[in-house]
């Protein structure tokens, strides 16, 4: 988290950094629930919204997975309604996350926030913009939203 919020360099060589480290928290949140606490504690969502979306490539999409593996589905939308329709990059990693909030979500709180996942899938679908792998990966997303919401 302190390596986010320090002034990380910018351009390829800050990309492959922040990608580097939201891939590793994506990681040990996967891998280890007291993490996903740690990370919580650390404020590292609020690092990643506000540091992991400051470029426009794959660092992007790592952060967005990020936060989805540490906040979940509601955070994950916020920021795709927020930077989004600004930024494609955040739709892909924000649709990448959204396939695995809904593949872990289990609890019925957890179950009635997928539907907003899926009315924001639909718009992104139907409305792909520049980004050509957005559609493919909303797609997926909206395919894993709805087999959760099967009994």
């Amino acid at each position: 988290v302190r390596m986010l919020s320090r002034d990380a360099p910018q351009g390829f060589d800050g990309q492959d950094l922040r990608r580097a480290i939201a891939s590793l928290v994506v990681t040990l949140a996967d891998a280890c629930p007291e993490a996903v606490q740690a990370f919580r504690s650390a404020g590292a969502s609020k690092v990643l919204l506000e540091e992991g979306l400051k470029g426009d490539g794959a660092d992007v999409e790592a952060a967005m997975w990020a936060i989805g593996a540490i906040d979940g589905l509601d955070t994950v939308l916020q920021a795709m309604r927020a930077s989004g329709p600004a930024k494609p990059k955040v739709l892909v990693g924000g649709s990448a996350a959204l396939t695995s909030c809904a593949f872990k979500a289990s609890d019925r709180e957890e179950l009635q926030k997928l539907p907003a996942a899926i009315v924001l899938l639909l718009e992104i679908i139907t409305n792909p913009r520049d980004e050509p792998k957005l559609q493919r990966v909303a797609v997926k997303a909206l395919g894993c939203t709805l087999a959760a919401l099967t009994p």
